[in-house]
């Protein structure tokens, strides 16, 4: 009886190590994310990071017509990420779960330099 016990304990230890590792992992399987660098953009210096990888670095300007400055698609592994959206020297970081195709928008106020990420459910159709 402590024989079947001990090996089920052992068997059990085994399972959440191998689900604590995936977990944590970043998998080979790749989801679209879509990255649209919205609204208040005129000549702005963007630069976007993921995981201190750069991504995308130039300048945009937001198309009065669709609303947006630029739309940045990816098929990119699924895993936990830090995103980090520097706009003329003024940065924030965040962290994300991309798990599914991810849509991340991002906005930008001129007037108190300030910096919106926003993950929506669906992406957004522009006219």
């Amino acid at each position: 009886m402590k024989t079947i016990s001990k090996k089920l304990s052992t068997l059990l230890f085994i399972l959440i190590l191998v689900f604590i590792f995936i977990g944590c992992k970043k998998l080979n399987i790749e989801k679209e994310l879509r990255i649209d660098i919205g609204t208040q953009f005129n000549n702005d210096y963007v630069i976007i990071k993921l995981d201190n990888k750069v991504i995308f670095s130039d300048s945009v300007y937001t198309s009065q017509t669709l609303g947006v400055a630029k739309i940045l698609v990816f098929d990119h592994p699924v895993g936990r990420y830090e995103i980090s959206v520097n706009i003329n020297g003024v940065e924030t970081k965040e962290s994300f779960r991309h798990k599914k195709n991810r849509f991340i928008y991002i906005a930008f106020d001129k007037i108190s330099s300030k910096i919106t990420i926003i993950y929506p459910d669906e992406k957004y159709i522009y006219d």
